[in-house]
């Protein structure tokens, strides 16, 4: 899938009417995928996935804390005080982030990950599920108070193909 949309963002840029901004663009997502790769190789060991693990689902619970300080102070998150945005008379959340997409992308990928904690793992305690049930009604609103579609968008494509690749399994 990288190599695809690798060869698909470099036939993109040749016919470009900004050459160098595209070539500057593809330099970027090489910088991306070998920093992927470097992450696949380093986390190789359970253990280290593991901790791995819980850093990004601690650092999603300070994000999920910030969104919803952020929505109901009405003005600015907790961490770095920047302000919300409006769309029309809607509030757009964005968290610790600059922007509201930002926010969704990083929701987008926990979301995935809370639902398959909640549904596909056995849990020796009944509370574990609902705790990742909580922790994604509450990521799935943070994603509907961001009010961009785009965010919305990615989110369906992104459960319909979680859907049809566990289907399968």
């Amino acid at each position: 899938l990288a190599g695809g949309f690798l060869i698909a963002s470099s036939i993109s840029a040749f016919s470009s009417g900004f050459p160098i901004l595209s070539v500057r663009g593809i330099v970027k997502l090489i910088r991306c995928l070998l920093v992927m790769f470097m992450a696949m190789d380093l986390f190789r060991d359970p253990t280290e996935l593991k901790r791995l693990f819980i850093t990004y689902l601690v650092s999603t619970l300070l994000v999920l804390i910030d969104a919803i300080y952020q929505r109901f102070n009405h003005g600015v998150d907790l961490i770095q005080g920047l302000n919300l945005y409006y769309a029309g008379d809607y509030l757009r959340l964005t968290g610790p982030f600059k922007f509201s997409g930002l926010l969704g992308a990083h929701l987008i990928a926990i979301s995935l990950i809370f639902f398959s904690l909640a549904v596909h793992m056995k849990h020796d305690k009944k509370w574990w599920n609902i705790i990742w049930f909580c922790l994604l009604a509450i990521g799935l609103y943070v994603i509907y108070k961001t009010h961009s579609r785009g965010v919305w968008l990615a989110a369906l494509t992104s459960w319909i193909v979680y859907g049809v690749i566990t289907r399968s399994k």
